[in-house]
């Protein structure tokens, strides 16, 4: 059978692949991979092993959002596969689970330590209004999919649960301040300790302030951001 011309010139530039390097073995250590056990409460409303749960869940951990140099919530979110952000100006953002992302994308149920965040208005959040300082963050849970069933109507199309550390592991003082070309300032300031033997605490302020974005059109951008946030935990041994 003689053979065409144009297929023995696609084997032949084909050939250089075959001779790629071979993937290392530790690459694809199996055995370590499941070593890593991640706990996460948002499938069952429990704590259990990320890798039993029947849910399509994604567990960002602390290490990654430190090392990924995020300085919000949505931009670490960037990392978790499946999720659809998109950042719509110098301070709104549009995050889905499902579908097209847009500034009111709904039915995503998003919450801080199992307590639901929620605009009534389009059943959703502003996202440039959630400030958690990222450092205070143990893991965030992503779940794409089907929650209603466990967590209600909001849940329909997933849930992000955002789990702050416990107050005994931020028994100490913090101080953060960046500045840059849009960044004017952005402060945070968080102390915590013992309450007497029978539990801890820790408090946060931030303050932050952008100037609007450079676009280069007629139209003068309107999105600079004046923030200020605050928050108080308490934890206690019974």
């Amino acid at each position: 059978m003689k053979i065409p011309k144009k297929l023995l010139c696609s084997l032949i530039i084909a050939s250089p692949i075959l001779a790629a390097e071979p993937l290392n073995d530790d690459d694809l250590d199996l055995d370590a991979l499941m070593g890593m056990d991640v706990q996460a409460t948002s499938a069952m409303k429990r704590a259990q092993s990320a890798f039993n749960t029947a849910s399509s869940i994604y567990v960002l951990s602390k290490e990654q959002i430190t090392s990924s140099g995020a300085t919000s919530i949505p931009e670490a979110l960037k990392m978790v596969p499946g999720l659809t952000v998109r950042q719509l100006d110098n301070n709104q953002w549009a995050i889905s689970a499902r579908g097209v992302a847009s500034r009111y994308s709904s039915k995503l149920l998003v919450m801080i330590d199992g307590q639901s965040l929620y605009t009534p208005k389009f059943a959703a959040v502003y996202w440039e209004s959630l400030h958690v300082p990222l450092y205070d963050i143990e893991r965030i849970e992503v779940i794409r999919g089907q929650g209603g069933l466990l967590w209600g109507n909001n849940a329909n199309n997933g849930v992000i649960n955002i789990i702050t550390k416990n107050s005994l592991d931020t028994r100490n003082t913090y101080a953060k301040a960046i500045t840059g070309n849009q960044i004017n300032a952005d402060i945070s300031l968080r102390h915590g300790g013992d309450i007497s033997d029978i539990g801890s605490y820790r408090g946060y302020f931030n303050t932050k302030n952008t100037a609007p974005s450079k676009k280069g059109s007629r139209i003068k951008p309107n999105d600079f951001t004046k923030q200020h946030a605050g928050g108080f935990r308490a934890d206690f041994t019974p």
